[in-house]
């Protein structure tokens, strides 16, 4: 690499876990350990539970930990621990023991000399004691400086927060620019892709850093991650909800979207239309723009994507489809409506629509932060009055259906209900709103979430390099999956982030991982990141000099041709399967590798 060429390069390894392995994983966290190693990874992020670390007050015990920094230390392996973890009920709440607190710090970090990043509490934002950032700033602010003076080349972390929400900025403000060393984001895009809002939201982050003196501080994301929790089958309930409306007939066909200018798509993320409907079922998909010729005579029902955004410039053409009596199928994944999604760039970014746009379409949603009575989650769920009693359907419902915006002659049809667990609340889950006022179709709605948060194996192993590489293209210097090893041990989707199963067994994500970090070593150039027409390209200098492009679309494959000058040693697939020039498969939403001199380019033409 000659002067010219010169570019940042990212100090020390920037791949990492999550792994809770002085926990449920300790009993195999030496073979686990292997296994990240063996996959390039170099850093694992874990909780140093203090309620572990001190079981009785004065009493301190560290044989787990002092177990795992050893194996971890033997893998050359970088462990950053989360500063308290689980508390000892005792010390609770926190801000009201800091003395003990402030004695847990200097035990940890004295008995841990080498270990040199340290991170203050997880996700305190989603904590009731410090939901409120003008509590988690000054104690963050009295945290680092107790760390650095214990420590004074240890370096301090906020938080990982659950989003890059108002909630950093006020952390900033209240003391916590001065404190810290490295900002610490949680980012998660269950129901979108990668590409829609990370990069434009790691830059927001830092113009936001920049106002508080913190421009050349650091940002890391230790978490981040798409769960493989298997779909439930909804064709059942979607096929009871059709009967009702005499629209059950396997020769009605079914209009789904696929929009890339907005990346909204009704399945192939998240969900497949085989979870939703039998195979003999005829499918047509559409643009957007085709909506305002989308005729509810010859295609009478709509199924949207499970989440809960619409691009809200085509919410006049929707809502036409349904005044001319077409049905929408609103699958899952929340409330419908709830986010307009609007362009910004090359970035798709989504914001709170307002209460209008469901007054629009007479439809209605309540939660327990809207109506007091409301659970925040319940299992209790049952079949309505005229229908089948044993049509399955999915737990919990923490949403719920209301009637409010109904007009004259329109009704709201319960197909599930919802309880408290005292049976003082009820609400729809699933619905039918039947409409006979000014709008004269149909919305079928299931408003569960967690089924809707879930990718299949195949798309997480996709989306991982994907994310990893639009993250250290846009700044961040290290970047933690969520999780390594999957619990796995029920069908909730928090049991199903990892990338090897329960039993170890690697699934095609790891090997995606793996695949990244051979093309993509430590002390390789940050990568550069473009985008024309729908395929995105990013290119970085290997520590040999080698010079490597990664080239992928969102979703699907086209009849893009690239142009390829320079010498190609090797191209390889997502998941590392070596491929020939001559059998090159079209770009697709799996990362094609090309690996070649120095003098290697790759253009999407």
């Amino acid at each position: 690499m000659n002067g010219a060429e010169k570019k940042e390069v990212i100090e020390g390894n920037p791949y990492g876990v999550v792994a809770h392995l002085n926990r449920w994983e300790y009993e195999q966290m030496p073979q686990e350990l292997v296994l990240m190693k063996q996959a390039g990874i170099g850093n694992v992020r874990t909780d140093l539970d203090w309620a572990q670390l001190e079981p009785e007050k004065g009493e301190w015990n560290f044989e787990r930990w002092d177990a795992l920094v050893g194996e971890a230390e033997k893998n050359n392996i970088a462990v950053l621990p989360i500063l308290g973890g689980a508390l000892p009920q005792c010390e609770t709440p926190l801000l009201e023991h800091l003395d003990s607190w402030k004695n847990y710090l200097k035990t940890v970090l004295r008995h841990y000399p080498r270990i040199s990043h340290w991170e203050v509490l997880n996700e305190p934002d989603l904590n009731p004691e410090f939901s409120k950032a003008e509590k988690y700033g000054p104690f963050l602010k009295e945290t680092g400086r107790e760390i650095k003076q214990i420590s004074p080349g240890a370096m301090v972390m906020t938080g990982g927060f659950g989003s890059a929400s108002s909630y950093l900025e006020q952390t900033l403000e209240a003391g916590g620019a001065e404190a810290v060393d490295i900002v610490n984001l949680h980012t998660y895009y269950w129901k979108s892709f990668p590409e829609n809002a990370l990069a434009a939201e790691l830059k927001s982050v830092r113009e936001r850093m920049a106002k508080y003196g913190m421009k050349d501080k650091k940002i890391w994301l230790t978490e981040t991650g798409y769960a493989t929790a298997d779909a439930p089958d909804m064709k059942p309930l979607t096929a009871a909800a059709l009967k009702k409306l005499n629209l059950d007939k396997d020769d009605i066909p079914v209009v789904l979207i696929r929009d890339m200018e907005y990346r909204y798509c009704t399945d192939r993320l998240n969900i497949n239309r085989e979870n939703f409907f039998s195979g003999n079922r005829e499918f047509r998909e559409i643009s957007l723009k085709e909506l305002k010729r989308l005729s509810p005579r010859r295609y009478p029902l709509l199924m949207l994507p499970p989440n809960e955004s619409f691009p809200m410039i085509y919410a006049r053409d929707l809502l036409n489809y349904v005044k001319k009596g077409g049905t929408l199928i609103f699958p899952g994944g929340g409330i419908p409506l709830y986010f307009n999604l609007v362009r910004q760039g090359n970035a798709v970014i989504s914001e709170q629509a307002g209460e209008d746009i469901q007054k629009m379409f007479h439809i209605g949603w309540e939660a327990w932060w809207t109506n007091p009575l409301a659970p925040q989650g319940t299992w209790t769920q049952e079949i309505a009055p005229g229908f089948a009693k044993d049509i399955p359907f999915p737990s919990p419902a923490a949403r719920f259906l209301s009637g409010r915006n109904l007009k004259d002659g329109d009704e709201l049809i319960p197909i599930v209900t919802a309880y408290s667990e005292d049976r003082t609340y009820s609400a729809p889950a699933a619905a039918i709103y039947r409409f006979n006022s000014d709008l004269k179709g149909n919305i079928i709605t299931f408003i569960w979430n967690e089924f809707a948060e879930s990718v299949s194996r195949e798309t997480q192993a996709k989306l991982l390099p994907r994310t990893i590489l639009i993250a250290l293209s846009a700044g961040v210097d290290k970047v933690f999956w969520y999780s390594f090893r999957s619990m796995g041990d029920i069908p909730a989707r928090e049991h199903h982030f990892g990338i090897i199963e329960r039993d170890l067994t690697p699934k095609p994500a790891y090997h995606a991982y793996k695949t990244l970090t051979e093309h993509c070593p430590p002390q390789s150039t940050r990568p550069v990141l473009s985008v024309k027409g729908g395929v995105y390209l990013a290119s970085w200098s290997k520590p040999d000099g080698d010079k490597v492009y990664a080239v992928w679309r969102i979703q699907g494959s086209g009849n893009e041709k690239l142009s390829i000058r320079g010498t190609v040693k090797e191209i390889k697939d997502h998941l590392g399967n070596r491929l020939t020039s001559t059998g090159l498969p079209p770009v697709s939403d799996g990362i094609l590798y090309f690996t070649g001199d120095s003098g290697l380019t790759v253009k999407c033409e």
